[in-house]
């Protein structure tokens, strides 16, 4: 993890469900630049779908970071506390799995399942680790907000990525790029899982742009 400033881009797409329960997509990145994007101001690159999504909605272009790197920033974007009250003071590396957030911690996606939303989480996670869950009695995904979960604790390959996890269920390495894998699982469980019975508070968490820096082919040929 680089210790250099974590900003991830918050993009909520609310389509209506009635008048006061919205359903709730929230798009994050990891370890972009805030100049990043075409929309913010880069010479270059292009992300056009990205541009589209904002222009269509609200730009917030003054915050703060709680923390530099992603575990801290991470558990004070859940649970709205600095993270240094929750015990969580730099990115939690592997055989620290014992670091987590705390079970008494109340986190957005706990409202949101109160409030009657089917809540899920796709991607980077990072506030604990499903690897080591059993070992260290850590809280389950669904005890932090969540109905359904997909993702994987490691954080660094970004093709054919391994350890991932479907609730308690562990799938090992899924094949292409990480950004692909959780596209279709968000995909399929907007389409065929989640409770269409229930307004939905969806989590998509990227693991790109991180190091190590991956994409597809036809892409990154252009700006060899």
């Amino acid at each position: 993890m680089k210790a250099n400033i974590f900003i991830y881009f918050l993009f909520l797409v609310i389509t209506c469900y009635g008048q006061d329960k919205p359903n709730i997509l929230i798009i994050v990145v990891d370890d972009m630049g805030y100049r990043d994007l075409g929309v913010t101001g880069h010479p270059f690159i292009e992300t056009p779908s990205l541009n589209a999504l904002a222009k269509s909605g609200a730009i917030f272009d003054n915050f703060y970071a709680p923390a530099s790197v992603c575990s801290p920033s991470r558990a004070s974007m859940m649970t709205g506390r600095m993270n240094y009250r929750l015990g969580i003071y730099s990115f939690i590396y592997n055989g620290g799995g014992y670091v987590h957030l705390k079970e008494s911690e109340t986190t957005f996606p706990q409202l949101f399942q109160k409030s009657g939303y089917d809540t899920a989480l796709i991607g980077k996670w990072h506030c604990s680790h499903n690897d080591v869950q059993k070992k260290y009695k850590l809280p389950s995904m669904k005890k932090y907000g969540f109905n359904y979960y997909f993702g994987s604790d490691n954080n660094t390959i970004i093709n054919n990525k391994p350890k991932w996890w479907r609730n308690s269920i562990d799938l090992g390495t899924q094949k292409g790029l990480a950004s692909d894998v959780v596209t279709k699982d968000a995909i399929n469980w907007i389409s065929n899982i989640r409770n269409k019975d229930k307004p939905f508070l969806l989590n998509v968490h990227y693991y790109e742009p991180h190091w190590k820096i991956v994409g597809p082919k036809n892409l990154v040929k252009k700006y060899g």
